[in-house]
């Protein structure tokens, strides 16, 4: 007997149906998991009113959850950051799509400790910063 799953995904940009690249792939896999009885909940940033409005997904996710993103920072901000976080991670992760956000941070552990999900796809590798010893 098949089981359905609870997936959690955690993209660097918001999955839209009308955007090319990376995002209209993950917009598909969650669209063909949840037509095959998967249950979906989404956290990602959103960086514009395009991102804040969309509703392409809500058919195909239980929750979807959008975080105001940070966009860029300059160097002296980063440095702050990477010095406050004391963390091994790249830099680069700090900045930029999919950088250090404390909202995804928090939605993340607010999330996890609300539902119990089978799989956690954090798409990209700079989103594995937020899951590195949560799981």
């Amino acid at each position: 007997m098949k089981k359905n799953l609870n997936l959690l995904f955690l993209p660097k940009l918001l999955p839209r149906a009308d955007i090319i690249g990376g995002p209209i792939l993950i917009y598909h896999r969650i669209k063909n998991l949840s037509l095959v009885g998967h249950r979906i909940t989404l956290i990602a940033p959103a960086y514009t009113e395009a991102d804040r409005k969309d509703k392409s997904l809500e058919p195909f996710c239980e929750r979807i959850i959008r975080i105001d993103s940070v966009r860029e920072r300059t160097h002296e901000e980063m440095e702050t950051l990477y010095k406050r976080l004391k963390m091994d991670r790249p830099k680069v992760f700090l900045a930029g799509d999919g950088g250090y956000n404390e909202g995804i941070e928090d939605a993340l552990k607010i999330t996890l400790k609300e539902k119990h999900f089978d799989a956690l796809i954090a798409e990209y590798s700079m989103m594995g910063q937020y899951i590195r010893g949560k799981l």
